[in-house]
């Protein structure tokens, strides 16, 4: 019997396999055992899911650059550096759905950046 493969569900890696699973799994001990714990924890899971889709849903180019001031440190010694993130895509982040000729914007709209 062939392997089944979906390209879609090949995205999302082990890791995310495993935190919806591990959802799915504290929400049943929380159902069954009256736990409010695991079904915060289910909930918790899940939203991290859905925030983690919603990264690759969209088509977002990051540049990112990593500044240490030294390339090795001991144990205890402080690590100093900074990481910039910039958007590398030709689009901004945040177009606002009116931005046509026809359309008007709503009254209290705001675009932060």
């Amino acid at each position: 019997m062939a392997a089944l493969r979906v390209p879609v569900l090949s995205v999302v890696s082990v890791l995310g396999w495993s935190i919806l699973a591990a959802s799915i799994l504290l929400w049943t001990a929380g159902q069954a055992f009256g736990w409010q714990e695991a079904k915060a924890a289910a909930i918790a899971a899940c939203v991290l899911f859905l925030i983690a889709i919603g990264f690759i849903l969209g088509r977002s180019s990051y540049g990112v650059v990593l500044d240490l001031a030294r390339t090795r440190v001991a144990v205890g010694d402080s690590a100093v550096g900074s990481i910039a993130v910039s958007n590398t895509s030709a689009r901004p982040c945040c177009r606002p759905p009116w931005n046509c000729r026809w359309a008007t914007p709503p009254p209290s709209s705001t675009c932060p950046g």
